[in-house]
């Protein structure tokens, strides 16, 4: 499948995120992303989620503690679970 550039997600054009993590939604309307902030970043790395269709963020969070490194929707896919580095922490967040 080869998709066209206008289809091209910038997760962090800003920052220069590394992308650490994804994971699409089970009814494929919701992209997550875990990246990771570059070494002279303020905040460790952050998670988006991000409509599939439109581009536009749903959701943002910035204050994880550690590297994020791994992401997931749930079965239901009313909650997201980060993984992050070196710490054995889950961060999950819920609607």
């Amino acid at each position: 499948m080869t998709l066209a550039t206008s289809s091209a997600l910038a997760v962090d054009s800003n920052l220069y995120q590394s992308m650490m993590g994804l994971s699409f939604s089970h009814d494929g309307s919701y992209i997550a992303v875990a990246a990771d902030a570059p070494e002279t970043g303020s905040a460790p790395g952050t998670v988006n989620i991000r409509s599939v269709s439109t581009k536009a963020m749903y959701a943002n969070y910035q204050q994880t503690t550690y590297k994020p490194q791994s992401i997931a929707f749930s079965p239901a896919g009313n909650a997201l679970v980060v993984g992050e580095y070196h710490c054995g922490k889950v961060l999950l967040c819920t609607n």
